[in-house]
Formats: structure tokens, sequence, C-alpha cells
């Protein structure tokens, strides 16, 4: 009898650490599931709601909820920033390891990224989590790595292999 909060809920913030941790594994099916957890309810509600009822992923129903919940937002902007384009932070600068799966592959953009001293205008092609091909300025990068140091406005290009290798389909049903 009690509502769902912290029982029979999802909470997408948390589906957004089940994301990276599936993207780091390689698991393509748990990618595209969290990432549906996480824009599947924002486009029907059109907010990013703090919970929703597991059974149903209606927010109707939760015991207490926000429209607008800053954890859920941050999620959900960390998934193209994390899981589609890779970025890490690392002490040295700005690694890449993106990781976009086949249903989603085509080309996207992040552009007026500001990183550190720098504003960097990405774009990425393909698909996979490896990649293909890394340009800084129109130059190739065998590291992946925008220095930390960098300062000004960059172009940088990615394309992906188009192929997920060391993947892992390991998802299982949910059981109520």
């Amino acid at each position: 009898g009690i509502p769902p909060y912290h029982n029979n809920a999802i909470w997408p913030f948390v589906e957004t650490f089940y994301t990276w941790a599936a993207a780091k594994a390689g698991n393509e099916k748990a990618v595209l599931q969290g990432i549906a957890d996480i824009y599947r309810p924002a486009a029907l509600f059109a907010t990013n709601k703090e919970n929703f009822v597991a059974e149903n992923g209606d927010f109707a129903g939760t015991q207490i909820n926000s429209s607008n919940m800053l954890w859920s937002l941050s999620g959900n902007v960390s998934l193209v920033h994390k899981v589609l384009f890779g970025l890490k932070f690392k002490e040295e600068g700005l690694g890449f390891h993106p990781f976009v799966p086949q249903a989603l592959q085509g080309e996207r953009s992040l552009l007026n990224f500001k990183y550190r001293n720098a504003i960097l205008n990405i774009d990425l092609a393909g698909f996979g989590n490896e990649i293909a091909s890394f340009l800084i300025d129109g130059k190739p990068s065998s590291t992946h790595v925008i220095p930390a140091g960098i300062t000004g406005v960059h172009s940088i290009k990615i394309s992906l292999s188009d192929q997920l290798t060391g993947t892992h389909p390991n998802v299982q049903p949910v059981y109520f």
C-alpha cells in the first residue's frame, strides 16, 4: 500500500549509471535500453521527472515527484556527453571513447562545448565503440585526447569504425 518512491520505482539518474556501465562493458542492448529509459519518459511527459512507477513507466501514482529534477536532467545530458560522444575528463586533457549503438548510427554534433579555456565544435559520424578517424582542426590525432592547455575555438571530427567490438549482450528480463 505504499506508493512508489524508493520501492517499485524507476529513477532516471540511476538508469544513467546503468547506461554508463553498459557502454563501458560493451553491452549494446543494455545501452539502447538505458537510453530509451531516459528519453522515452522525457518525450512522453515533455519534462525530466524525478521517478516513475516501475510497472507501467508513468509518473502518476508516485509518492512524490518533480517535473524538472536536476539529477534526471543531468543524467539525460550525460548520455550525450559520456556515452554517445564518450567524453572522459582526464588530468592530461579531454579524452574520447564514444559508444553509439548501430540503431542510432548517423551524424551528430556537439557545438560550442566549453572545455577549460577552449570552445570545441565536435562532429561525430557512424556507429560503434572504436574510433576510425580523429581530427583536431583537420589534423589526425592517434591519442583521441584534446590537451588540457588548449585555448581558442577548435573543430573535432570523429568517425567511428561502424562496428562494435568486445560486446556483451547480457540483458536479463525484469521481474516484479
